[in-house]
């Protein structure tokens, strides 16, 4: 209202201003002059600058975390490689034309494995015939437990050979040694 009365007694008149739609737009998008950052020039020093962000991160990390994380890294695969079953014992027996297998093994870990099995390859020369898997005695094996494994085969189809290893119940392959022989095997 103030303003109304400021016009009036004055005497201007407001009235609404008028503009071509082209004159609108150069005003609305009115393009600089100046240098712009487009195409390579900005994807190169947007990278740059990510860069340079991540170098100043790494440099002010401390030590310590960057020497703990290391040695995480180095336990997990350590232990990832690491026997978790001793092999105690294993043999086998030809009744005609069925073949028994059984064994023995101990959790040689510090964790409790559960749902873990034996698989049995099954070959003819190096050709694979079946594969076989049969849980051990105990579904969750306590670390220093042993568990069984006992299986019958009939010798159809015919084979001369076979591997036997272990898997966790994901199907991942547990490293067991011999205890015969110490050496790890998967």
């Amino acid at each position: 209202m103030e303003n109304r009365e400021k016009t009036e007694k004055s005497g201007a008149v407001e009235r609404p201003l008028r503009i071509s739609r082209e004159e609108l737009e150069k005003l609305l998008f009115r393009r600089s002059t100046g240098a712009r950052l487009g195409g390579w020039s900005g994807a190169l020093l947007a990278a740059a600058a990510m860069f340079a962000v991540l170098a100043l991160a790494l440099t002010l990390i401390p030590e310590r975390w960057v020497g703990a994380l290391a040695a995480q890294l180095e336990a997990k695969r350590a232990a990832a490689e690491s026997p978790v079953l001793e092999l105690l014992s294993l043999s086998e027996e030809r009744e005609g034309e069925q073949l028994l297998i059984q064994g023995s093994v101990r959790n040689i870990s510090l964790w409790t494995l559960t749902g873990a099995k034996a698989i049995i390859r099954r070959y003819r020369g190096d050709a694979l015939v079946d594969t076989t898997s049969i849980p051990l005695s105990q579904a969750a094996l306590l670390p220093g437990a042993e568990a069984y494994l006992k299986i019958r085969f009939l010798r159809r189809p015919e084979f001369d050979k076979y591997h036997l290893f272990f898997a966790s119940s994901d199907g991942r392959p547990l490293v067991h040694r011999s205890a015969a022989s110490g050496k790890a095997k998967s």
